[in-house]
């Protein structure tokens, strides 16, 4: 009989018992761990050698009509800077408000305000009303050569991300401006953006803009319009003297601008003499370790996904954006205030210039890459094949555990045979994962929703009862599946397992796309606690209470803290008290949670809801099922493979006993053996 008229069962019941296939099966099965460990130390190996050069590559422009630095750049209005950074010196929000306003209107701009107001669901402060007000000011230099159907939009908070005020980044745009005015040669809308508040007052006027708006941020319409935006350039200059100057280009939710952009920026510092880097110091040539430095703190600051700057916000509406900060302070040299505004302002100039040549938006080059210095760069290409090496020993251990479950007598001997059988099948537990699914996805449900109920009814929440009202909900999630007990037998939690392990590898994926930092962090938390997760019963009490205290440890709450420590740790002083870096990290972490729900709320950054809707419940996942306990017994004395055999073999004790179990379990129900049928 020819295998190709067999009956599909047949078909694999033939399958099962060649022996090709239990071959390559109990390979798998006994070198699980060993191939697992191999394909880590590859990854790892991966990773550590993308900041090479060569394996990096170096910057280059893709868009040819940007014409980058062709144009002669004369921007040299020193005494603009100064006057006006006179001017805004010491005075508060309104007055600073009316000096740009009058500037404006001097040079020539239509000159328009807004205000608005934006209601925090979660105090970071003890106020009784956590209401943020604020009023913007900008102005538009139309086209004279276009009509106004693009615009570029240059931005500057009156505050820098540190808190500073930002009176040399307001007075180097309004010096620009007036430099701008008197040039013929633009052919897109310029839009000088003043904000109040940080990213609030950026996202309010964004929203009047684009004809959106976020709940919690009440703004006024806008009386003044122009074209689509292209391209924004936020500057922030806490000091006229600075060392070098940072290039910002993270956006919310980990989004990064065209390549092209961030290209450009670097190439004309480096034309005017301007050092750059990417949040870490700047060499003339680094070396791997600081390359791999820069790397590593590039995707540290892009993994939360919360805005690093006003420019971030753009980026979720694929609008290209970066922010300029200057970083550092020098000793004031040839006795000017200006000798590194006025290098930053030209290459400004010649910036926009560039930007101002574009036809179309910018689409030749990547969107996905990472930076290890300013002239360097680490393509999708290179970064997410070790990225799949680390996931491939999840989806073997997900293999794994289906083989033991489905082909429980996978590693015993079998008989050449003239007969072929039909395949055991043995019930999928459909309920247990039902279960396990809403009692994981629920906890995490109470978790993202819950505050959201509370700011409804009460309008806000503190921090202290935000904190208070998550740790119990994490601590009745964890005593739930602790103190029900529930049972399991032993395929049923393989299956589970298998399950909650696809489950993960689809999430890392999916995140590597959207936010390869945070992907790689996630990864690296949740795959040891999903990958060793088993029942009580498959080893001892005391191996199983350690391996349930290492599980609660490596939960999302205490990698938050954990992060958090080290962050404190790295810049506290040597002789810093233990206890106050301790108490440092526990407030951080709690306000860290504020802020990224704020953020959710308010910002549309989804790291709150990807935390309670994702990893969470896969963790809870894994520790329902290290709370089940194995109730499969053997019936029979000397039923399923000897402990000898499956010693032989080269298994744990885990995998002995979870394969006596499965086997016990076909002479407990009476199902045969996938050899006992006979084919029709």
């Amino acid at each position: 009989m020819r295998l190709h008229k067999l009956p599909r069962a047949m078909k694999l019941a033939s399958y099962l018992e060649s022996k090709h296939f239990r071959t390559a099966a109990g390979l798998l099965i006994k070198r699980t761990r060993i191939i697992g460990f191999f394909l880590y130390a590859l990854a790892t190996v991966g990773f550590f050698i993308l900041p090479r050069e060569d394996i990096s590559r170096s910057s280059y422009f893709d868009e040819n009509a940007l014409m980058t630095g062709l144009a002669t750049r004369q921007f040299d209005d020193a005494v603009t800077v100064n006057r006006v950074a006179m001017a805004l010196r010491d005075l508060d929000q309104s007055e600073a408000i009316s000096v740009i306003d009058k500037e404006l209107s001097k040079i020539g701009l239509e000159v328009y305000q807004q205000n608005f107001s934006a209601l925090l669901p979660i105090a970071l402060v003890q106020q009784s009303t956590p209401t943020i007000s604020g009023r913007n000011i900008y102005g538009i230099l139309r086209a004279p050569r276009a009509s106004t159907t693009e615009a570029l939009i240059l931005s500057a908070p009156f505050h820098t991300r540190d808190g500073t005020s930002n009176v040399y980044g307001i007075a180097t745009m309004l010096s620009l401006a007036n430099y701008f005015k008197t040039k013929n040669y633009w052919a897109k809308d310029l839009v000088f953006l003043f904000t109040s508040e940080g990213e609030l007052g950026t996202e309010a006027w964004m929203d009047a803009y684009l004809g959106q708006q976020m709940p919690g941020i009440v703004a006024s319409s806008l009386q003044g319009h122009s074209g689509s935006i292209q391209a924004v350039f936020n500057l922030e200059l806490e000091s006229p003297l600075f060392d070098y100057a940072e290039i910002v280009v993270g956006g919310t939710n980990g989004i990064l601008p065209n390549l092209d952009m961030v290209n450009v920026v670097a190439h004309l510092c480096l034309v005017e003499g301007i050092q750059t880097t990417f949040h870490s110091p700047w060499s003339s040539r680094p070396t791997y370790q600081q390359s791999l430095m820069g790397m590593l703190l590039f995707g540290a600051h892009l993994a939360p996904g919360l805005p690093t700057g006003n420019h971030a916000l753009f980026l979720r509406h694929r609008i290209d954006a970066v922010t300029i900060r200057g970083v550092g302070k020098t000793q004031q040299r040839r006795g000017t205030e200006t000798q590194n505004v006025i290098p930053l302002g030209r290459a400004m100039e010649g910036i926009v210039r560039s930007f101002n040549n574009l036809l179309e938006t910018l689409h030749h080059s990547l969107y996905f890459y990472l930076l290890p210095s300013s002239w360097r760069f680490v393509s999708i290409a290179f970064y997410t094949p070790p990225f799949g090496l680390f996931l491939l020993p999840l989806v073997l251990e997900a293999l794994k555990q289906w083989l033991v479950a489905r082909v429980p007598d996978i590693l015993l001997p079998t008989q050449p045979s003239s007969t072929l059988g039909t395949p055991n099948k043995l019930p999928l537990p459909f309920s247990r994962l039902l279960a396990l699914l809403l009692v994981s996805f629920g906890s995490g449900g109470f978790l993202c929703y819950l505050p959201a109920l509370a700011c409804t009814h009460l309008g806000h929440i503190t921090l202290t009862w935000l904190v208070a009202g998550l740790l119990c909900i994490c601590g009745v999630s964890v005593l739930v599946p602790l103190l029900l007990g529930f049972t399991v037998m032993d395929y049923e939690w393989r299956i589970m397992k298998c399950f909650k392990l696809l489950l993960l590898v689809i999430m890392l994926a999916a995140f590597a796309v959207l936010n390869f930092p945070l992907a790689v962090c996630l990864a690296l938390c949740l795959s040891l606690p999903c990958t060793i997760t088993q029942p009580s019963g498959l080893s001892s009490k005391h191996t199983h209470w350690l391996s349930q205290i290492s599980l609660l440890l490596s939960s999302p709450p205490m990698w938050v803290l954990y992060f958090c420590a080290l962050y404190t740790f790295s810049l506290s002083a040597p002789s810093a008290d233990l206890n106050d870096v301790i108490v440092d990290s526990i407030t951080m972490a709690m306000t860290g949670v504020a802020m990224a729900y704020n953020a959710w709320h308010l910002l549309g950054c989804w790291l709150y809801w990807a935390m309670c809707l994702c990893v969470w419940p896969l963790w809870m996942m894994a520790w329902s099922l290290s709370c089940h306990q194995l109730v499969c017994s053997p019936k029979e004395e000397g039923c399923g493979p000897s402990k000898e055999a499956l010693q032989s073999e080269g298994l744990d004790e885990g995998d002995q006993k979870g394969l006596r179990h499965s086997k016990d379990l076909q002479v407990f129900e009476g199902s045969p053996s996938p050899t006992s049928h006979m084919a029709s």
